[in-house]
């Protein structure tokens, strides 16, 4: 993916600087991109921390070529820290999420920390076969009170104890009741978009987006919540809506104008998940300049 273009900022805003930077590099132009960062600049990734500028082109300059497409996803700007959020194509990885957050001074990227999990991007493993031994099943010795190699007593079934909360002896856990809500969303999501041409689905925190032209329009969160993409000026206007309120990046800190997150409960109605929908793609084709 090298289709090395002029990159020029907006601006100087930390968050032109920032988007330059990454426009270069994801291009395939790593020399350009390197001249928006600082000669002492730090960066902390995942098994290493790179420290100089040599260290942080030789570490970029390494994954750029691998690079076979783009899905940038979000970015937000908080004074000189600017966050990004985009998914890197590669031949092994087309819907690994990556976050970035940068820090800039002077018209320079002097702090960056990246975070993304290393397997997604790994070369695939050869599936290691499961060793048994005698009167074991996947390695677990059976015995007398056991199942398959699983132990049972009493009230409990594979070794957890049943309880209020269980389901066929089963503890069901906070988590796996907010993944069925996630789950359903999903489905629902599914079937709303199933006219729309350009759509294509991406995990992320936890959830999964749902990517409408190369852009994302909504996100089914883990807990059941729909994130939705509007148009800034309608922001207010949609803020207002029962079960909706700004999305927050994390407690207490807003993912800015635009984005809206809509409870669980405030989606459960085909209706009311039509709607937020329906705002989140007149945005997605007025962003995109794309038709139904």
């Amino acid at each position: 993916m090298s289709h090395k273009n002029p990159v020029t900022p907006a601006d100087s805003q930390p968050r032109s600087i920032v988007e330059a930077y990454h426009r270069a590099w994801t291009g395939g132009d790593v020399e350009a991109a390197m001249a928006f960062v600082a000669d002492d600049v730090a960066c902390r990734a995942p098994g290493v921390d790179l420290h100089g500028k040599s260290e942080y082109e030789q570490f970029i300059g390494g994954f750029a070529p691998r690079l076979t497409g783009l899905i940038d996803i979000a970015s937000f700007a908080d004074g000189n820290r600017v966050a990004l959020f985009y998914c890197p194509q590669t031949a092994v990885a087309d819907a690994a999420p990556v976050a970035e957050c940068f820090t800039v001074e002077g018209g320079k990227i002097v702090d960056s920390v990246l975070i993304f999990d290393r397997l997604s991007f790994a070369p695939p493993q050869t599936k290691r076969s499961t060793v048994r031994s005698g009167g074991s099943k996947d390695g677990m010795r059976a015995s007398g009170d056991s199942k398959d190699g699983k132990f049972e007593s009493g009230d409990s079934k594979n070794g957890m104890p049943a309880s209020d909360d269980s389901k066929d002896g089963r503890f069901e856990s906070p988590a796996s009741k907010d993944a069925g809500q996630r789950d359903l969303l999903v489905a629902r999501l599914r079937g709303l978009l199933a006219d729309e041409t350009a759509v294509r689905e991406v995990s992320m925190f936890g959830g999964r987006a749902f990517m409408v032209n190369e852009k994302m329009a909504v996100h089914a969160s883990k807990n059941g919540d729909l994130l939705v993409r509007v148009d800034v000026a309608d922001d207010a206007k949609f803020s207002e809506v029962p079960g909706a309120s700004p999305a927050e990046i994390s407690p207490g800190r807003a993912m800015g104008a635009g984005w809206i997150r809509a409870s669980a409960a405030s989606v459960a109605d085909d209706e009311q998940l039509r709607f937020w929908l329906d705002a989140a793609l007149a945005y997605n084709r007025a962003l995109t300049g794309k038709r139904e």
